[in-house]
């Protein structure tokens, strides 16, 4: 960015340099000066031109760039929703296991059944 600020900044500047110093010969020697100057603003109006057209598109790109990050920051969870998220998936995690667990024979419960059976 700072680099075609800079850019811009150098080619204004030899441009009103170059229609001063056009404007003088004008004045001292006449037309042939006048069209070799004419040439050189031309070109420099025309690098001015691809640096404006460069810059704008380049602005473009980042205020899209900027919107399609701003929207994914948007979307994106806060510290306090993944906090309860956890929670929530470590309470159904418990569930289950206790839940798994009550379907095994528990080892005291086993043996007090088998006496029984045996008696």
């Amino acid at each position: 960015m700072d680099y075609i600020e800079g850019e811009v900044t150098k080619i204004k500047k030899q441009l009103s340099d170059m229609k001063k110093a056009s404007e003088e010969d004008n004045e001292k020697d006449g037309a042939s000066a006048n069209d070799l100057d004419q040439d050189y603003l031309r070109d420099l109006e025309g690098e001015l031109s691809k640096l404006k057209n460069y810059f704008m598109k380049f602005k473009d790109e980042t205020v899209s760039n900027m919107k399609a990050f701003q929207e994914g920051l948007n979307k994106k969870a806060d510290r306090l929703e993944l906090g309860e998220l956890e929670a929530r998936i470590m309470d159904k995690l418990n569930e289950i296991l206790k839940t798994i667990f009550a379907q095994f024979a528990d080892k005291k419960e086993t043996n007090k059944r088998l006496s029984n059976l045996e008696k």
